[in-house]
């Protein structure tokens, strides 16, 4: 066999794991412009760590605001949905392993707070929560007391309004979703999904990448291995198991469906390197 044969032979098959094997993101963009760019960094974080698939959904404010192909294009989605497209909401969530409010407005925040489900986005959050589904939502643009509204002259408001906000978040937080800051989307992301399904680091910097790393050494007191393969099999790491407490693996490998599992089952610590 060719050398281009089996070349295109690995790429079809790296491919096929990597959509097996792929988190589903159905990630919700509303109105709010406050702190966007941060989130949309922090998506592409999430992706450049992890193996994910986007599905975005724009607010009807968020297709006037936002230029959707961009975003699109910069997150390698692979649908973008608009508000006002017929779609049954629940079953759209479910298809999904998790949803990603990267943009939360002020509107949305109080419709969901208050169950008031007359738009798609607070479709999708609440049908979130009630299928058992993680919903996180980025709440900058929704959140008064965040410094950016300051700087734009929201400095100077009734303490029953701001009693009336921080309301809001508890009742959205009390049945089950996560808010968190534009700026700690990917960390957040990141914990559910190596908490949840593998065992794997975010990418080690490169300050902290040794320069020599042979496949079997210690580390204080913890045994590592390096595996220099792009395709991982269960065969590969069946037999390192109570030997080693770290594996190392390329940055561009991939792992097949039983290599997870065998990981998953024995709660294996995996490190991309």
């Amino acid at each position: 066999m060719s050398d281009i044969s089996i070349e295109i032979i690995k790429r079809i098959v790296e491919e096929v794991v990597k959509k097996f094997l792929s988190k589903k993101i159905l990630v919700v963009f509303t109105g709010g412009k406050v702190n966007f760019d941060i989130s949309l960094e922090e998506l592409k974080k999430i992706k450049e760590n992890s193996m994910v698939q986007y599905t975005l959904v724009f607010s009807r404010a968020a297709s006037q605001i936002f230029n959707k192909k961009i975003i699109s294009d910069q997150l390698d989605s692979v649908e973008v949905i608009e508000e006002g497209e017929t779609i049954n909401a629940r079953e759209f969530v479910q298809k999904h392993d998790m949803v990603v409010f990267a943009t939360l407005t002020r509107n949305t925040a109080s419709k969901i707070s208050h169950l008031i489900l007359d738009t798609l986005p607070a479709q999708i959050a609440i049908n979130g929560v009630l299928s058992g589904i993680p919903v996180i939502a980025v709440r900058d643009a929704a959140d008064l007391s965040i410094e950016t509204w300051g700087k734009l002259g929201f400095s100077d408001f009734p303490p029953a309004l701001k009693n009336a906000y921080d309301k809001i978040f508890r009742d959205i937080e009390s049945y089950g979703i996560g808010l968190c800051r534009s700026f700690e989307l990917a960390k957040r992301v990141l914990s559910h999904l190596n908490r949840n399904s593998l065992l794997v680091s975010e990418k080690v910097n490169e300050g902290q990448k040794r320069e020599e790393v042979s496949k079997f050494y210690s580390d204080d007191e913890t045994k590592h291995v390096k595996l220099e393969k792009k395709l991982i099999t269960r065969e590969d790491i069946v037999g390192l198991k109570g030997n080693v407490d770290v594996i190392e693996i390329p940055n561009d490998s991939i792992m097949t469906p039983l290599a997870m599992d065998f990981i998953r089952e024995n709660r294996l610590k995996v490190v991309k390197t």
